[in-house]
């Protein structure tokens, strides 16, 4: 017979269950049996007697796992990593999405994100000499647009972003929005694409879900922290509650993944008054941060009129203002745009990005599905 250990360990409940039916009425036989010396076992006994013997028929069996992958399934974990390894009796499509929700590892999930964050440094100098501000970021686009928390941005006499190979490069601050938003954008200049993060949904975030956050404490470069998320919305449904990650100066800003390698928060704060709790912006805040502070184009010297959506997966047009640069290039609510100029434009968020840093005075053209047909559309914004 093929065993694997998996089958074995099945086999554990339904003799317990087996064991709890027989109950008293076994309990009063076997007491007799040993009160008269009998050498007979119970059926219970036997029971376990045939486990035994069918694990060491396994131990011997040349199987690849080892006794490491029966910890491996007996650890504390997820109910929901648990959902995931159960056998499917799904479609051929329904399998492979349920392998694509299954999380990674921890290593596989650091392995993943860690070339997505960045360091962040910023040196400065006052009446008491030198002193160094630490941060940390993700990638959000693969021009060099980087994501981390406006707590972070300080001024200094030196600003710099680290990737995870090492290379340094000097940063600008394209936009911050302050109070519950805790949110900033950086730029840095790179001559090749730039690994970027995926992000998640917050009300995809449950409690008790493993989270990995990457950071910068006390300048050391993508340190790791695991925790638990503890609360799903807090702080006025901004952010989440994450516990048992030991958060430290210098993890500010730093993306906080689930073990999918989705980006679901930023870090925002440490909570000194508890162990090991730490307080994040969730993903879906920092959309609300672009599409209420970062897309209104009073904030720039230059308009085009298109307001997009945010939260959604690509980037569709939901407004055009009358009389705008974009309605007199003839963009439509509904187009959805896929590049501006150069630039890729994945999702809504990355249109803001674009806007923030290649609006100006010079025409831009806008590539568009319209309903399945590709369109390029020049726009010349408008002075403000």
């Amino acid at each position: 017979m093929d065993f694997s250990l998996r089958t074995l360990l099945d086999l554990v409940p339904r003799l317990i269950s087996r064991r709890s039916l027989e109950g008293r009425g076994s309990c009063r036989a076997g007491n007799l049996q040993e009160r008269g010396g009998s050498a007979g076992a119970s059926p219970s006994r036997w029971r376990l007697r045939l486990l035994l013997a069918l694990l060491f028929a396994w131990s011997l069996s040349g199987q690849p796992s080892s006794f490491d992958s029966a910890s491996a399934l007996l650890a504390d974990e997820p109910a929901e990593e648990r959902a995931d390894r159960a056998p499917s009796c799904g479609t051929d499509a329904e399998d492979k999405a349920r392998a694509r929700k299954r999380p990674m590892t921890k290593r596989a999930a650091f392995k993943r994100c860690a070339p997505q964050a960045v360091n962040i440094e910023v040196i400065g100098r006052d009446n008491e000499g030198k002193w160094a501000s630490h941060g940390a970021g993700s990638i959000l686009h693969e021009d060099g647009y980087i994501l981390t928390c406006e707590h972070v941005t300080v001024s200094g006499v030196s600003h710099k972003v680290t990737l995870r190979d090492g290379s340094e490069f000097d940063y600008k601050v394209l936009g911050r929005a302050g109070g519950s938003y805790d949110t900033a954008v950086l730029k840095i200049e790179t001559d090749e694409p730039l690994p970027t993060v995926t992000l998640g949904r917050s009300d995809d975030v449950r409690v008790g879900q493993r989270a990995m956050v990457i950071g910068n404490a006390g300048g050391r470069p993508h340190t790791v922290n695991y925790g638990v998320v503890e609360q799903v919305a807090c702080g006025g449904g901004t952010q989440i509650h994450i516990g048992k990650a030991n958060i430290l100066p210098g993890d500010s800003g730093g993306p906080v993944f689930n073990l999918h390698g989705e980006q679901i928060a930023h870090v925002h704060v440490k909570i000194t008054t508890m162990q090991n709790a730490s307080r994040h912006i969730r993903i879906d805040h920092v959309r609300d941060a672009f599409a209420k502070v970062f897309m209104n184009e009073d904030r720039y010297d230059y308009a085009i009129g298109i307001e997009v959506d945010c939260h959604a997966d690509d980037c569709p047009v939901t407004s055009v203002a009358a009389d705008s640069p974009a309605a007199e290039a003839g963009v439509r609510v509904g187009d959805v745009i896929t590049q501006l100029d150069s630039m890729r434009i994945g999702m809504g968020l990355h249109y803001v990005l674009a806007l923030m840093d290649r609006v100006g005075a010079d025409p831009v053209t806008l590539a568009i599905d319209r309903d399945g047909e590709a369109l390029a559309v020049e726009v010349t914004p408008r002075r403000q």
